[in-house]
């Protein structure tokens, strides 16, 4: 049977622990909420719509490295022909399946603003950006001046996170070391598809740009500043995501509101987060030598991107002015050197079975990686944006 395209995208991420049921397909907690797998097929996990930042029933076939939404299910695990999908879930959910909430609008209208109001006093938190970070005062009061960040009444600092529309939508809270140095941390009810954004050379929607993803906003705001000293060309947007990376769906969701990137770097330290978050970003975004792909503005629309991997390595005072070259730029590595950078500086094949034992991380993808293509599956953590791909759709 032949549906309208938003009715059959409705249909691929329907419920899939609703069609268990109406299937009589029996399946059991992982003792885990959310979390169950198959009674028959343990190595069959199933997450449900809501845990974590799952936005649709999402299912991770562990022992055949597959996943994905209840498309993938019913062609996949029930073998059931792709021309026979829609009449499938009619037959067994009904005209009116799909997703039950819109998980993205709901978070977005969480995050409380309230909560982190300007004092109106900037010194406190100025001379910490100043003289823990390194940045310049200049960039500082620009900061302010933008509404980028706020001193709140305890004194602590807070780097907000915008959306294109200029809604603010998440933040950064600073924090002291105790070796005099500054962290962040992501403060609560921050919405997970976004992060702290600004731009270089980047002036409206048609500029061309590259976008340049951290771990840290500090480290962003760093590299932002060494490119402003030495002039250097380049349209650029900067995106941190938090370390390891656990949000990088964010990227995902950037590239769909802010246009495609000319290219892609991320610029990750050498550092066991650092790797994790190159290799998840990679491999996980059907990375294929020196060029990742990435959804445009719809699951079914694709386009390759270069990506390459820099060290922006922070250090007290210069935070990332020893890892640039002398006009500049970074330092860019290919995945393959990402990995031989990190073995050299750990100790040979450290990079391989860190990315092996870590969940979420599909290693079969790359030669680099693969010896028995095991799939290791979802982390509380992880999300599983759609799946389908243009080869996947019957039309």
């Amino acid at each position: 049977m032949q549906v309208a395209r938003d009715e059959f995208k409705r249909f691929c991420y329907a419920s899939i622990i609703d069609y268990l049921k109406a299937k009589g397909i029996q399946f059991e907690s992982n003792g885990k909420e959310g979390y169950y797998h198959l009674a028959d097929h343990d190595s069959l996990v199933i997450v449900k719509e809501g845990t974590g930042h799952y936005k649709h029933d999402t299912f991770f076939w562990n022992s055949r490295g597959l996943q994905g939404s209840l498309y993938r299910f019913i062609t996949e695990y029930m073998g059931i022909p792709k021309g026979k999908f829609v009449d499938e879930v009619l037959a067994t959910l009904g005209e009116d399946a799909g997703p039950k909430i819109d998980q993205v609008t709901v978070r977005e209208e969480d995050f409380d603003e309230s909560q982190f109001a300007d004092c109106g006093f900037h010194q406190q938190v100025a001379a910490a950006l100043m003289q823990q970070v390194g940045l310049s005062q200049a960039l500082v009061e620009r900061l302010f001046e933008l509404d980028l960040v706020r001193q709140l009444d305890n004194g602590e600092g807070v780097l907000m996170w915008r959306n294109p529309q200029g809604k603010i939508v998440g933040g950064s809270q600073l924090f002291n070391r105790g070796d005099q140095s500054m962290t962040t941390r992501t403060c609560h009810g921050s919405k997970y598809y976004y992060g702290f954004t600004f731009g270089y050379n980047y002036h409206d929607e048609q500029d061309d740009y590259q976008l340049l993803v951290f771990q840290d906003p500090l480290r962003a705001l760093a590299y932002y500043q060494q490119l402003a000293r030495t002039n250097a060309a380049g349209v650029y947007r900067f995106l941190s995501v938090g370390g390891a990376g656990t949000r990088l769906p964010a990227i995902d969701n950037y590239v769909q509101l802010w246009g495609l990137p000319t290219a892609v770097r991320l610029c990750v330290d050498n550092s066991d987060a650092g790797l994790l978050m190159g290799a998840k970003f990679y491999l996980n975004d059907g990375g294929s030598a020196d060029h990742v792909q990435l959804a445009v503005d719809d699951v079914d629309h694709y386009a390759e991107v270069p990506v390459s991997f820099d060290y922006p390595v922070a250090g007290q005072q210069s935070f990332i002015s020893e890892n640039l070259t002398g006009d500049g730029q970074p330092r860019a590595r290919t995945y393959q050197e990402l990995l031989s950078d990190y073995d050299a500086a750990h100790q040979a094949g450290a990079a391989k079975q860190l990315i092996q034992a870590t969940p979420g991380i599909m290693s079969h993808q790359t030669t680099s990686t693969q010896d028995d293509g095991e799939f290791f599956g979802p982390t509380a953590d992880d999300d599983n944006w759609p799946s389908i791909t243009p080869d996947d759709l019957p039309f």
